[in-house]
């Protein structure tokens, strides 16, 4: 008999699969640049090392302990891929696109220096 959070974790990282796969199919993926960010999954560490402005950086602040929660399905208190709606998942790609749009004006800000 498997334990309930070995079946979470498993089910979860089916999930992480799927659309690890999917963002591959579609190019979605990281390349480095010319500067290399400190290592660490703190969204509020990077955006202050980055100058992420205030109303991006309080985006940074609401979805940074999520990063706990979707990896980990026991802090989650259910399964990951079952506690964000797709309410939820809108409005937060709206404002993570938000922040893509600044973060590219500023390399292409950097590239023209």
């Amino acid at each position: 008999m498997v334990r309930e959070e070995a079946r979470l974790s498993f089910d979860q990282a089916k999930d992480d699969i799927k659309f690890a796969r999917m963002n591959l199919s579609e190019g979605a993926f990281y390349e480095s640049k010319r500067e290399v960010l400190r290592k660490t999954h703190d969204l509020i560490t990077l955006g202050k090392d980055i100058g992420v402005p205030e109303n991006l950086m309080s985006f940074l602040r609401e979805i940074n302990p999520d990063y706990i929660t979707t990896r980990y399905p026991d802090a989650a208190n259910g399964l990951p891929s079952e506690i964000f709606d797709e309410k939820i998942a809108a409005d937060h790609l709206d404002k993570a696109e938000a922040v893509i749009e600044w973060a590219a004006s500023r390399m292409r800000t950097s590239d023209n220096s």
